[in-house]
């Protein structure tokens, strides 16, 4: 990419990434961009992102700290100016570790409540939906965490300080 048009194929790979995460919750420009970025092989400035992708700068930029927060990109910034350039991030577990908190947060308010507001079978079945959903968060976490471990051994990424 940086400075030349994606390809039809690219623009294929971009466009299949975002029709799976939009679903998913994450906004149109942001998934493109990741799309987008997983093709690139060294971090893009947001103006050949925003020129790349047809988008407004300002919507490359607020896409861009979007992936940053669910640890999907990562901001470089360069030495005496104030521009910057966006990657790809070496923790590709951002965005599904925030779903997995996102069921804890489901299983915790449904088991708290539980009692509150249900009774009988229903109460029986908030109480179990609860569990699972706690159930399923400490699961997926346990599960990024061994998968960063073998990473880091198998020289994929560096240990994170």
């Amino acid at each position: 990419m940086s400075k030349s048009k994606l390809t039809g194929e690219q623009q294929g790979f971009v466009a299949a990434i975002a029709a799976l995460l939009v679903p998913s919750g994450m906004q149109t420009a942001a998934a493109s961009l990741y799309g987008y970025l997983l093709l690139c092989p060294e971090p893009v400035s947001l103006d050949i992102i925003a020129d790349d992708l047809a988008m407004a700068k300002s919507s490359a930029s607020t896409a861009a700290r979007m992936l940053d927060q669910y640890g999907l990109a990562r901001r470089y910034g360069e030495r005496g100016s104030r521009r910057v350039r966006y990657g790809v991030s070496e923790r590709y577990s951002g965005f599904i570790a925030a779903q997995a908190a996102l069921l804890g947060d489901i299983g915790r308010v449904i088991e708290g409540r539980a009692g509150q507001v249900a009774e009988d079978a229903t109460l029986k079945r908030l109480r179990y939906l609860g569990s699972f959903y706690g159930k399923m968060e400490r699961t997926i976490t346990q599960r990024i965490q061994e998968l960063a471990d073998e990473a880091v051994r198998e020289g994929l990424v560096e240990r994170p300080e």
